[in-house]
């Protein structure tokens, strides 16, 4: 047996930018849709601050790239108890882990 792995359950103030490690379409009921599945993106997001959190995010999320995704925090936002984050147009202005490597 393999010991469990501790996980934090304490709030982190979340750091404004990240960039997405993994990401998937789950399709989902939404209220006044009468039944029918809407996409939505989940992703693991690692903050530039260092730690990585579940998502919600809002925008396109391209897999042909080479390019880390980079994400912005949505202040205020929350989405069944997740932080929700918008793609950026623009590289958010900070440096992305595989350039830190």
């Amino acid at each position: 047996m393999f010991p469990m792995p501790q996980l934090s359950t304490r709030r982190h103030r979340l750091n404004r930018s990240g960039e997405i490690v993994s990401s998937r379409v789950v399709h989902r009921e939404v209220d006044g849709r009468n039944g029918e599945l809407v996409p939505f993106t989940i992703a693991i997001v690692a903050l530039d601050d260092g730690p990585w959190v579940y998502s919600w995010v809002v925008g396109s999320v391209s897999r042909c790239t080479s390019e880390p995704m980079r994400v912005r925090y949505v202040p205020g936002v929350t989405a069944e108890r997740l932080p929700v984050f918008r793609v950026c147009s623009e590289h958010c202005g900070v440096r992305t882990r595989s350039a830190a490597a």
